[in-house]
């Protein structure tokens, strides 16, 4: 049985984007909003963003992180 501490697994049905703060993630959704690729292409250079491709398997952390949000862990990570 899992603890509590390795969270719920799962599998993405879509491509996200994982950031590793709101302020990130509302970045990324303006830069996607703009059209503004290099903007993007910064946010994961600088580690803040990164995309997850469809069918990776995460482990789902905190279901209210962000009032919404889920706060998720790539299986084999050691950080959310």
């Amino acid at each position: 049985m899992k603890s509590e501490e390795q969270g719920t697994l799962g599998q993405l049905n879509n491509m996200s984007i994982a950031c590793q703060d709101k302020s990130s993630f509302d970045m990324a959704i303006n830069c996607i909003a703009d059209g503004d690729s290099v903007c993007m292409a910064r946010l994961i250079a600088d580690g803040k963003c990164k995309l997850i491709k469809k069918g990776e398997v995460v482990y789902i952390e905190d279901c209210n992180f962000f009032g919404g949000f889920m706060k998720i862990r790539e299986k084999g990570s050691i950080g959310t």
